[in-house]
């Protein structure tokens, strides 16, 4: 992957247009954690995501590798030196977080009226909100849970810059509760075209310890290009304008960068 990387401590992120990572250094994020809420680590990463271009690179992405090798060395050792039954657990284990981490091949069909789901999962919960930060007014909101049996790379919904940028340090509460949009480590970014604003928020889970994030502010992304992942169950949160009907409906399984989840209203 192009770039640099950075880490950056849990805390809040929330500057317009000039936050980077700059030469693998860690970005100071002001610390406002929450009672009882047991921080992480979010991984920021400068440069280009993995399908820098547009195509996408490797059936697993490099944040697996290290958990894969991992457990097969594990397999290896106890294989050798305890039974060869005793390397089956590990083994199983490693075939899962090749299976977790995999980035199947997608052709994306640029729409530019249309609002792309950002990851594969099934839609949790749809409604309206009074008012949202970076689109400066209404929306509406879609939920799509993660199982961790879903492909869990990110993709950007629509074309457009990144012009906001929050993360915010939280709790680990289940993905599938209502609150943990607010309660639970959260990443979120506004993207911007000439047509529309957008909001995408990477919800951390019970499981999902980690989120991680392969773009910053001031980067232009395409339609379904991948722009991070959460590791091991999570969801995500993305609110559209009023202007942006939407497509699908609660309950529904979703795939990231086909399913069309809004569409923009044309005026007559």
């Amino acid at each position: 992957m192009a770039g640099s990387r950075g880490s950056a401590p849990c805390g809040v992120l929330e500057k317009h247009r000039r936050f980077s990572v700059v030469n693998a250094s860690r970005a100071k994020m002001s610390q406002e954690r929450k009672p009882k809420a047991k921080c992480d680590w979010m991984t920021l990463t400068a440069g280009r995501s993995p399908n820098e271009g547009g195509e996408d690179v490797g059936i697993i992405v490099s944040e697996g590798y290290k958990f894969i090798g991992a457990a097969v060395g594990l397999a290896v050792i106890l294989g050798i030196f305890v039974n060869p039954y005793a390397a089956i657990p590990p083994g199983v284990l490693a075939v899962y977080f090749a299976y977790f981490f995999r980035n199947p091949k997608r052709k994306i069909e640029a729409n530019e009226a249309h609002v792309l789901s950002p990851a594969d999962g099934t839609v949790q919960d749809i409604s309206e909100v009074e008012y949202d930060e970076f689109l400066k007014g209404a929306g509406n909101k879609i939920t799509v849970f993660m199982s961790v049996f879903n492909v869990h790379v990110n993709r950007s919904p629509i074309d457009g810059e990144i012009k906001y940028q929050k993360y915010v340090c939280g709790r680990f509460r289940p993905a599938y509760k209502d609150s943990v949009g607010y309660e639970n480590e959260h990443h979120l970014i506004g993207i911007e075209n000439d047509r529309l604003r957008i909001t995408v928020t990477q919800i951390a889970g019970i499981l999902a310890r980690r989120i991680v994030s392969w773009v910053t502010l001031s980067d232009n992304l395409k339609q379904g290009e991948l722009y991070g992942m959460i590791r091991f169950g999570s969801c995500l949160e993305i609110v559209m304008p009023k202007d942006v009907e939407v497509l699908v409906k609660k309950g529904e399984k979703v795939t990231g960068g086909k399913t069309v989840l809004g569409r923009i209203v044309e005026e007559a």
